[in-house]
């Protein structure tokens, strides 16, 4: 360890950002209490993701939160029911493309794999799920089964589902779903189907062979979204109008009640495909942008490939849909810096900011090592960053780092950390690993 300075507290420095590589370190074996599960891919006769949420289901902390590293899994039953809070998520740095070898894939929909009349995954009433980054190709077989059925909560972001046999996302009476920056890539009945409260911000909704959206009874709200190509005309929405209005959403039709309506010219234009520009999801690029560039209100610090839209924090410009054209991949990390020093030097505040991407959501104050685990070295190791995570990897030599309140959505505002002493007068170290939305991890020491 270094030799301490006079001063009774060391400040802060930013070290080098550290790439996801280091999420190797983590293990996906771990101890029951863990509430980080870094998942490999499925090699052959493996069913990891299966395994990773039965571990998360019995784990004694309150969130749990499994990492996807590159490549497929492929689900051996259904339905896999998820029973407490849980996060699902994947490096929003990492861009393959959607359908290489690369990708990050739940393909549940195998014919091999798919099982009659039955759900694939199934959010319990009163727990809450967040999926981040990749593309879910699992559904259920039969009439009113669906790749997601959501009894509780969903929150989405960057996440595509593609080609499911019957319904892509089904929210019951008792459920909230809340998608954003994802693409549901069309499937043989209703893409969607609600009778709860579904919210769709910056989504695509696209070339399913039946309806968009069948909404029995319940509420939905759509912002920044297209609805096009899905079953015959006039048939995007059935059961009602979205009650927000639909602020800078297209439709090629009336049904849904929207800010811009009747664009057939939607329809005619390029299908659902792989972009070129990278990203974890499968995206449309239209033929000719027309009306939906730069008709979004409101629009979020990325679209849904976690590329950052044009303009600044308090003016963001995006288009319709789940991609914006003009967006671009961001390479630079977060910032952190000293924002404020007690005047006994008893405690110390450190915000972390990123005037691009932003910092993202997290499932509450606890990080990869809540317990303020005693940093051995300094500077420290660099630890690894954990996707889903604006921060992580809390270590102090004396004393505790603070609890914060996170976003409940992506913002540039800069997250506060206070570390407070124990021992007065001791030369006290501490760390953290911040991460952007888009994925870049710094080392802040």
């Amino acid at each position: 360890m270094r030799k301490s300075p006079p001063a009774r507290w060391r400040p802060l420095k930013a070290a080098v950002g550290i790439g996801a590589a280091a999420l190797a370190s983590l293990a996906f074996a771990g101890a029951a209490s863990a509430a980080v599960i870094v998942v490999p891919a499925d090699s052959s006769g493996s069913d990891n993701f299966t395994a990773a949420v039965n571990q998360a289901n019995t784990n004694s902390s309150s969130v749990n939160t499994i990492v996807l590293e590159p490549g497929q899994y492929q689900p051996k039953s259904q339905p896999i029911t998820i029973t407490k809070n849980l996060n699902i998520v994947a490096d929003h740095s990492f861009q393959a493309p959607e359908g290489l070898g690369t990708a990050i894939e739940i393909n549940g929909a195998l014919a091999n794999q798919n099982v009659s009349n039955q759900n694939f995954l199934v959010v319990n009433h009163g727990v809450n799920v967040r999926m981040d980054g990749f593309n879910l190709d699992g559904a259920g077989n039969g009439p009113g089964n669906a790749s997601v059925l959501v009894n509780g909560s969903l929150t989405t972001y960057g996440v595509t589902m593609d080609g499911p046999p019957s319904y892509a996302i089904s929210v019951s009476a008792t459920g909230t779903a809340t998608l954003n920056g994802s693409t549901i890539n069309g499937g043989t009945a209703q893409s969607l189907r609600n009778a709860g409260l579904l919210n769709l911000n910056n989504v695509t909704v696209w070339a399913g062979s039946s309806d968009g959206l069948d909404n029995l009874g319940g509420t939905f709200n759509m912002t920044n979204t297209i609805m096009a190509n899905n079953g015959s005309p006039g048939q995007e929405c059935i059961g009602g109008h979205a009650a927000n209005g639909g602020p800078g959403s297209i439709s090629d039709d009336s049904s849904c009640g929207v800010q811009i309506q009747n664009d057939t010219t939607l329809d005619s234009q390029a299908p659902l495909g792989d972009d070129g520009n990278g990203g974890p999801e499968t995206t449309v690029e239209f033929s000719s942008p027309g009306v939906q560039t730069n008709v979004g209100v409101n629009c979020p610090t990325t679209d849904g490939r976690f590329f950052v839209n044009p303009g600044s924090a308090s003016s963001r410009t995006c288009d319709a849909g789940a991609v914006t054209s003009s967006a671009t991949r961001q390479t630079s990390a977060p910032g952190c810096s000293v924002s404020s020093t007690a005047p006994d030097h008893s405690s110390q505040q450190v915000t972390l900011q990123d005037a691009a991407s932003g910092e993202g959501p997290q499932p509450g104050p606890a990080t990869d090592n809540p317990s303020n685990t005693v940093a051995t070295a300094y500077p420290p190791p660099a630890p690894a960053p954990v996707p889903g995570y604006a921060v992580t990897n809390e270590q102090i030599n004396n004393g505790t780092i603070a609890a914060f309140t996170p976003f409940t959505a992506p913002s540039n505002s800069g997250l506060v950390l206070t570390a407070t002493k124990t021992t007065a007068g001791t030369p006290t170290q501490w760390s953290f690993t911040g991460i952007n939305w888009a994925g870049i991890a710094k080392n802040c020491f």
